[in-house]
């Protein structure tokens, strides 16, 4: 159940990090920032297109409730095996030390937890939706007029961010039972975006700054050398 646990967090933190990265490029769209977003323009709408769509794919698997592996199987799992599990937790009374969790008191959190999952169900059902219908399967509606499932089943980027912060919540609540130790539930070295977009900002200044053409800068000689590409026929 522990290695379970732990793998149903690096699937959290993935899922994080994919979402944390549009955004990023959502960010990036806007103001003196978008000269540089428009120099990988296609590309970026292309990557935000598949992130967007595995992250919905990602998050229904891991809130299915019938699936072999999920949250919602490992809750039912640790319900289940409350009493061998030996949860802990912090003791009030005594800050040093832990206390273990009844298994009635730990099943009672679990109820908890799965009860503010279900408040979620809407986006969860519309999330699942949108796999099956649009991206997993092409139902012809939506294969056809493809905004109609947005339409359908409609799903904001709030309300994705708000589950994934339950999702986050609750599996740092058992990481904490389980391994008596807090967990950070964010990857803090992503910035592959921003590094990226900030160098391109940076010379596209440098490019337009009259001050520094004056004094001699001469931007091609900056610019990469890139290799000619050869398509293939027909491509």
């Amino acid at each position: 159940m522990r290695t379970y646990l732990k793998r149903l967090v690096n699937c959290y933190m993935n899922l994080d990090c994919m979402d944390r990265q549009l955004s990023e490029m959502a960010r990036w769209k806007v103001g003196d920032k978008r000269k540089a977003f428009e120099r990988g323009e296609a590309f970026f709408n292309w990557a935000a297109y598949s992130l967007s769509r595995t992250i919905l794919v990602e998050l229904a698997a891991m809130l299915s409730p019938s699936a072999d592996r999920s949250l919602i199987d490992w809750l039912g799992k640790a319900k289940e095996h409350a009493e061998s599990l030996k949860p802990t937790r912090y003791n009030q009374n005594s800050p040093n030390e832990r206390e273990t969790l009844s298994k009635d008191a730990y099943r009672a959190v679990i109820d908890a937890q799965l009860l503010q999952l279900n408040s979620h169900a809407i986006t969860s059902d519309n999330i699942l939706s949108h796999r099956n219908k649009a991206i997993a399967h092409f139902d012809k509606p939506y294969f056809e007029n493809p905004e109609q499932i947005h339409e359908d089943y409609p799903l904001s980027k709030k309300d994705v961010r708000l589950l994934l912060n339950e999702v986050r919540d609750i599996l740092k609540d058992h990481y904490g039972y389980l391994f008596e130790s807090d967990l950070n539930m964010q990857v803090q070295s992503l910035y592959t975006l921003d590094a990226v977009l900030e160098y391109t900002l940076g010379f596209i200044r440098m490019q337009e700054d009259p001050d520094l053409l004056e004094k001699g800068f001469e931007p091609m000689k900056y610019l990469p050398e890139l290799e000619p590409r050869i398509f293939p026929r027909g491509a």
